[in-house]
């Protein structure tokens, strides 16, 4: 029970605690693990070292997913790139025998089964171009809009003509 605890001991497990973490804390003084959490939390503390190893092991444990999730990616790709094989020649069997329905939805299927093949691959699914306007590209917009003025002004005159012309 807390009570049988003076406040020098408990200030000296909340210190410990706090530089130490809780296990070091137990074994040192022979406290209970869940006085010495109770006291740090109404002290409002939290151990350095224990959100340290927290820390550590959270990492670590990042590590084994992230090299999971790798091999799992890695393993998928390859059966989606199966797949898509077969599915490639069943393309091909459908076109064969002319069966439009059947070819349409195998030849779905193999898209599907490449760009997910690609996706878990870690390359592309899809590309983004961006089109910068060239010195080149604005001289010859300029020309052309110019010749459309000329041919516009050139359809003007050859009306008014036509009209003097009919008067």
């Amino acid at each position: 029970m807390s009570s049988s605890y003076t406040d020098e001991q408990r200030q000296q497990a909340i210190d410990m605690y706090v530089e130490h973490g809780t296990k070091h804390t137990v074994e040192t003084l022979g406290i209970p693990r869940r006085t010495i959490l109770d006291w740090a939390k109404k002290a409002g503390v939290v151990a350095q070292a224990d959100t340290e190893k927290t820390a550590q092991a959270r990492a670590v444990n990042a590590e084994r997913v992230q090299a999971a999730w790798g091999d799992y990616r890695e393993n998928e790709a390859l059966g989606a790139g199966a797949a898509a094989a077969s599915m490639r020649n069943g393309v091909l069997e459908a076109s064969a025998n002319n069966n439009h329905q059947l070819l349409r939805a195998r030849a779905t299927a193999y898209g599907i089964f490449v760009d997910k093949a690609e996706l878990l691959s870690g390359r592309a699914t899809s590309r983004v171009e961006t089109w910068a306007e060239s010195e080149l590209d604005r001289e010859l917009r300029e020309l052309i809009d110019q010749m459309e003025d000329r041919i516009m002004a050139d359809a003007e005159q050859i009306d008014r003509e036509t009209d003097q012309e009919q008067r």
